[in-house]
């Protein structure tokens, strides 16, 4: 089971940290609870993530779940961060369909901190 630490990061951007044995229900359920209020930009740290149980049949249909909650917050930009190859790169397979389901905000994958708050802030 992940466990989610949300804080602070720079600049009015929340900094969503996720420990652990990580499922797509999981991460579906974090985004969709963190979606309930109006939110800034934000980056969804799998650094210390274990994704289990990802295939593309399930993150497609889970992030097709998400994303009417995803697009409550228009304009605003989310960073999928992974800094090891596992992280990074499910981070970049959770881009894909991001784009796809929430066209209304802007995604990008990284696999350092500091860009993903450089970007974030630009």
């Amino acid at each position: 089971m992940a466990i989610l630490e949300t804080k602070a990061a720079d600049n009015n951007i929340v900094h969503n940290h996720i420990i652990g044995d990580l499922t797509i229900s999981e991460l579906v359920d974090m985004v969709i609870e963190y979606n309930k209020a109006p939110s800034v930009s934000t980056i969804w740290d799998l650094t210390e993530a274990i994704p289990v149980e990802f295939n593309p049949f399930e993150m497609m249909h889970g992030i097709d779940q998400a994303a009417p909650h995803v697009r409550q917050n228009p304009g605003r930009r989310t960073a999928w961060l992974g800094t090891t190859p596992l992280s990074f790169g499910t981070t970049r397979m959770l881009l894909s369909w991001s784009d796809r389901a929430a066209p209304e905000i802007e995604f990008q994958a990284f696999n350092d901190f500091s860009e993903a708050i450089s970007w974030l802030n630009e």
